[in-house]
């Protein structure tokens, strides 16, 4: 039997307007793989509301704004403690106006990273792809 989960998260940016440059938040996991802050949906909670309390736990940030435009799935099987999993992951868009970040418990490390740096840094393909999303939605709709 497979077990199903469902996660949400955010691809976290920062665009520094005297470089205008887009830099965007990766956390660094126990297990040693880059990522987006994301984490499990509680019961009763919307995507959005579980996305910024993971947002919250993972990394410390509170205030985010969120652009409605933006959403993206992934998903994949894994397997933990000999079970099978199949896990779909919700992201969202958010700007921050600080760099401000206080990882959790979970996590060993971040870094602040350009698009470029954020492909080659992150741990999955599907990571990567919602990124260069992220990226292009960014520069279509936000920053001209």
């Amino acid at each position: 039997m497979t077990i199903k989960e469902i996660s949400a998260g955010f691809v976290v940016f920062y665009f520094n307007k005297e470089k205008k440059e887009i830099e965007f938040l990766l956390l660094l996991n126990s297990k040693g793989h880059w990522d987006f802050p994301k984490g499990h949906i509680e019961k009763g909670e919307s995507l959005i509301e579980g996305a910024k309390r993971e947002l919250e736990e993972e990394a410390g940030i509170k205030k985010i704004k969120v652009y409605p435009g933006f959403m993206e799935k992934i998903s994949y099987y894994y397997v933990e403690k000999g079970e099978r999993r199949f896990k779909k992951v919700y992201f969202f868009l958010g700007e921050v106006e600080k760099k401000e970040v206080k990882i959790s418990f979970e996590h060993t490390g971040f870094r602040w990273v350009s698009h470029e740096e954020g492909i080659k840094l992150l741990s999955y393909e599907n990571s990567r792809k919602v990124l260069k999303r992220a990226y292009d939605f960014i520069t279509r709709y936000i920053i001209k």
